[in-house]
């Protein structure tokens, strides 16, 4: 997989090559794999069984779920109607719901 990097990663990968006496590939691969083993990687990588599995989904979903909420209020308000009002209550449990189920995302997992 190809891979751009900024010429000051390139010459503290060509240290590591150096100091450790492997291949580049062997380096990055390396640290890919510590990378990938960091507990912010691990939090975003968590799979409870709620809308938004991973982290980024629940970013996405609450991102979302706040512009739907803004726009049923709109509609509440340029027509207002038992049906729209319905569908901004609707908006705004689910808003809530995205919410609550980031934030509890962000709390580490309990270590044994």
């Amino acid at each position: 997989m190809p891979v751009r990097l900024a010429a000051k990663q390139v010459k503290k990968i060509a240290k590591l090559v150096e100091l450790e006496g492997v291949d580049r590939s062997t380096v990055l691969r390396e640290l890919i794999d510590i990378g990938l083993a960091s507990p912010q990687v691990t939090l975003l990588m968590r799979r409870p069984g709620t809308k938004g599995r991973t982290g980024v989904g629940r970013i996405i979903r609450a991102v979302a779920a706040r512009e739907r909420v803004k726009v049923t209020q709109s509609a509440l308000r340029r027509a207002p109607s038992v049906e729209a009002e319905v569908n901004a209550l609707r908006a705004e449990e689910e808003q809530a719901e995205a919410v609550a189920a980031y934030l509890h995302h962000l709390k580490p997992p309990r270590s044994p």
